[in-house]
């Protein structure tokens, strides 16, 4: 989980979607480094229950892949529950990717 320490350090940048000032959905990322691989973690990924299928999990998603330049196959996601997992599929064509459980 995103904590203000990795944001102060500025290794995890969190992205929240609002409507009327109030928070809808957030993604939050992490700077992810290993011997094999130098990318980025997607740490959490939330859509509030009642909004979700309307989009604003695809803008908060599509915006931040094009914030870091990034497409889904080249990130790791973090324990991934199976609603993201569709949501992948879904949107992106993963029936495979790199993931930390």
């Amino acid at each position: 989980m995103t904590n203000n320490k990795k944001m102060e350090a500025g290794v995890s940048t969190l992205y929240i979607y609002q409507e009327d000032n109030k928070p809808l959905g957030f993604i939050s990322i992490e700077e992810f480094k290993t011997d094999k691989y130098d990318t980025y973690l997607v740490a959490d990924f939330m859509v509030l229950l009642y909004k979700q299928r309307t989009g604003i999990g695809r803008r908060l998603f599509d915006f931040m892949l094009q914030d870091n330049n990034l497409h889904p196959p080249e990130i790791i996601y973090d324990a991934p529950s199976y609603a993201t997992d569709c949501f992948l599929k879904r949107y992106y064509n993963l029936e495979t990717y790199l993931y930390r459980r």
